[in-house]
């Protein structure tokens, strides 16, 4: 994660061109600076992290996506829950050889369900700049090419189309009595997130084994930093989620969180459970529960591997 973001002073000239509301200018201002960005403007960032951070209402960060879609500033792809700023690399230019190519790297490793290729593709071959090799910005075109994903995403409901988010299609022409505009957004019902099917994160039935040195070394740092005050205790929380048998991925990245943001978050406990329900509806909880057809307890094993007892039993009441 990165330790600053820029916000240059084109934003506040753009935001008073096209009227935005706070909210959405807050939401802008917090995906262009926050700490899940990058050098591409290309990062996953859903709705819930905002809600989390800035203790906005879900649907109120829902619809200032949406308005921030409408008016060409991001595209969301839904299937990855990944924010792109189209253009981003015009506004934060490629600086020099090793930045261009920490940029394409970034852009190589988007995930496969990412649905928006083609823009990242057309992004860098329109704002590169003379600072990136072009051998190797070819190279990377060719092989994100590659991977262009024919399933186009619909940002909340907005249909997805290969023309700019403000250009209006004949048909929306024809509809125009019908169709909401942005500052009409408050008479349409939120978004709802889709839940997508991910891959599971355990091949095989031990593979878990490899989230535990993990999780323990996180929580250790925790306990740490808690010193007397006992603010937030990580075996108690950890334990909780084990008996309801949480994803042992969603534990260890909820924690991470919690750790890096230790001097910013008073209600630990709380932030610690927004994010943990965020990050434990991203693993597929069938996959991961077939990993128990003829094998023993893995949240049993986990739990003594961890605290190195063995009086586990799964909380029914949870």
């Amino acid at each position: 994660m990165r330790e600053f973001g820029i916000i240059y002073t084109r934003y506040w000239t753009w935001v008073r061109e096209n009227q935005l509301d706070d909210i959405s200018i807050i939401i802008g201002a917090y995906l262009l600076s926050c700490e899940h960005g990058n050098s591409l403007g290309c990062f996953r960032c859903p709705p819930e992290y905002v809600s989390a951070d800035l203790s906005y209402p879900i649907d109120t960060v829902s619809k200032g996506y949406t308005i921030l879609y409408q008016k060409g500033l991001i595209l969301y792809c839904e299937r990855s829950q990944i924010v792109f700023f189209p253009k981003y690399l015009l506004w934060n230019q490629i600086q020099n050889k090793n930045h261009g190519l920490g940029t394409l790297k970034i852009a190589r490793n988007l995930p496969s369900s990412f649905t928006l290729f083609d823009k990242v593709i057309e992004s860098l071959k329109k704002y590169s700049g003379d600072k990136m090799p072009e051998k190797d910005l070819l190279e990377g075109i060719d092989t994100l090419s590659h991977r262009v994903y024919h399933t186009v995403s619909k940002p909340y409901g907005i249909p997805y189309t290969n023309e700019s988010p403000n250009t209006e299609t004949e048909k929306e022409k024809e509809k125009d009595n019908k169709t909401s505009s942005a500052a009409d957004l408050d008479d349409l019902p939120p978004p709802t997130p889709k839940k997508l099917p991910s891959a599971p994160l355990f091949k095989k039935s031990n593979h878990w084994l490899k989230i535990v040195p993990e999780i323990k070394s996180v929580r250790d740092q925790i306990a740490s930093k808690n010193g007397q005050s006992k603010t937030f205790n990580p075996d108690q929380w950890i334990q909780s989620k084990l008996r309801k048998r949480g994803h042992p991925q969603a534990i260890q990245l909820t924690l991470s969180r919690i750790l890096k943001e230790w001097d910013l978050v008073p209600n630990k406990w709380g932030y610690a459970e927004k994010i943990y329900s965020i990050e434990n509806k991203n693993y597929n909880e069938r996959d991961f529960q077939r990993l128990q057809e003829g094998n023993s307890d893995v949240w049993k094993e986990i739990w003594e591997k961890l605290f190195e007892k063995k009086d586990y039993h799964v909380d029914e009441n949870e």
